[in-house]
């Protein structure tokens, strides 16, 4: 594993992966590694070539008084665990290479942050939303993976990156806990014996709060009360907030739905998408289109392969899709259409194959659209964005569009 500390070094290196057509997944961390770092690493290596790991602690986002001068630090150890992990390339930044002056720009999302830790930690998520922001533009990573058990932050940086364009897959990976259920945190380490024991009754509460939501429980304030009555049993916790929201959207709070955060907050009316229920009463989603290649050119039909579509990787990339992701494959010069799944081609090579029985729908020169499909509930949809990637006559990259359900046609 490479260890580099200057921003100029991780992008000689980046420049020099690109050349080669490496994917990067970049894993964010303060350091202080656990087993749920090590688990975005993993994930990371499934996602992509190379993982590149960072470990700072960024000052921007602790407020004065908090614990930004004990925060634990162990950058050795941290360095081992990351090379048993599979980590490529470790960004290890001194604070002042990452802010050699106070930074003038601020990035904040207050629809997202107002509530749940934002109004416990006022400024913390500008600060997050700026080195997260930095890290995104010197790394240029494919994908980033970062941790459930910070949902919020999850939600706002996923939230940036579609507003500022950042050409990068956010991977949002499941909370790693303790064998009897407390959420794995380098800041764990803060509590005495007692203290982390007392502490597991956060997650006895969700829980509860869980079991009751899936018996048909969809009152915020119930819900609200069962996890404060919990907590209220341990004398050594004291609740801060709890509340039910969106999963993705913290400032969109539904009683009605299934919530994954739970507590009391009044729903959002008068979405020009009014939710769609069964007679049942579950919950129906909309497809949506998620990436498109547009009018790329058949460079190869192979009978005899496996069954897939081969495509360029810098292709894949540029609409994010995945190796083994299912896509739509409609041919505009026959009038065909099929089903299959992807398969990465060399980068920078222009292929487009069609193998397998598929080869009979297609001949070298056709003309064909890929697309790829997501499910999409009420919250998500104003958000959502899909990508279109316009190819040339070499089947090169020749614009990237993000594309609104409520564009309007030029």
């Amino acid at each position: 594993m490479l260890t580099i500390t200057t921003i100029a070094g991780v992008r000689a290196r980046r420049e020099e992966a690109g050349r080669t057509g490496l994917r990067v997944a970049l894993v964010p961390t303060m350091g202080a590694l656990h087993d749920g770092h090590l688990a975005l690493v993993r994930r990371g290596r499934e996602l992509a070539d190379e993982v590149w790991a960072s470990v700072f602690v960024n000052p921007a986002q602790f407020a004065p008084g908090e614990d930004f001068d004990r925060y634990p630090r162990d950058l050795e150890r941290d360095r081992d665990q990351l090379a048993a992990a599979g980590a490529s390339v470790l960004f290890a930044p001194a604070a002042k290479e990452i802010f050699p002056r106070p930074p003038a720009t601020v990035i904040d999302l207050p629809a997202l942050t107002a509530g749940l830790c934002g109004a416990q930690r006022p400024g913390h998520f500008r600060g997050v939303a700026l080195v997260v922001a930095k890290l995104f533009n010197i790394v240029q990573p494919h994908v980033a993976v970062f941790g459930a058990k910070d949902w919020q932050q999850a939600a706002v940086i996923r939230r940036m990156a579609a507003d500022l364009d950042f050409p990068v897959r956010i991977e949002v990976h499941a909370t790693v806990r303790e064998e009897d259920g407390l959420a794995r945190s380098s800041r764990n380490a803060y509590l005495a014996p007692k203290a982390r024991r007392a502490a597991v009754v956060l997650h006895r509460a969700l829980r509860r709060a869980a079991a009751a939501v899936a018996a048909g429980e969809r009152s915020g304030a119930a819900l609200e009360a069962l996890l404060a009555g919990e907590v209220a049993g341990e004398p050594l916790v004291r609740l801060e907030y709890a509340a039910a929201v969106n999963p993705r959207h913290p400032g969109a709070v539904r009683a009605r739905r299934r919530p994954r955060v739970v507590g009391a907050r009044r729903p959002r009316r008068g979405h020009p998408f009014d939710r769609q229920r069964s007679r049942g009463g579950a919950l129906m989603l909309r497809p949506f289109l998620r990436a498109k290649l547009h009018r790329a050119r058949v460079t190869r039909c192979d009978l005899d392969y496996l069954g897939s579509i081969t495509i360029d990787r810098d292709l894949l990339t540029a609409a994010d899709i995945l190796p083994l992701e299912r896509v739509e494959v409609y041919n505009l010069t026959r009038g065909t259409r099929f089903a299959t799944y992807c398969i990465a081609g060399e980068a920078g090579g222009g292929e487009v194959g069609i193998n397998g029985a598929a080869a009979h729908k297609a001949t070298v020169g056709d003309l064909v659209i890929v697309a790829a499909y997501c499910d999409l509930d009420r919250e998500d949809i104003p958000h959502h964005r899909a990508r279109v990637v316009l190819v040339d006559g070499r089947n090169r990259v020749a614009e990237v569009r993000l594309q609104s359900p409520f564009d309007l046609p030029e």
